[in-house]
């Protein structure tokens, strides 16, 4: 299951659904967008442009 967050949150949100639903045997997937959560904080704005997020 993808479980994707919006903006501006990150994919902690679901640390109370993926023990249930990986219990249920579904697999999840929870990533965070790009400068949200834990993942890369680039410093250049472009990445953070809708056609610098389609790339990423």
């Amino acid at each position: 299951m993808l479980l994707l967050h919006g903006m501006p949150t990150w994919s902690y949100l679901y640390r109370h659904f993926i023990d249930p639903l990986t219990d249920a045997g579904y697999r999840c997937i929870a990533p965070d967008h790009l400068g949200l959560g834990r993942s890369d904080k680039p410093t250049d704005i472009h990445w953070y442009t809708m056609q610098g997020i389609l790339k990423y």
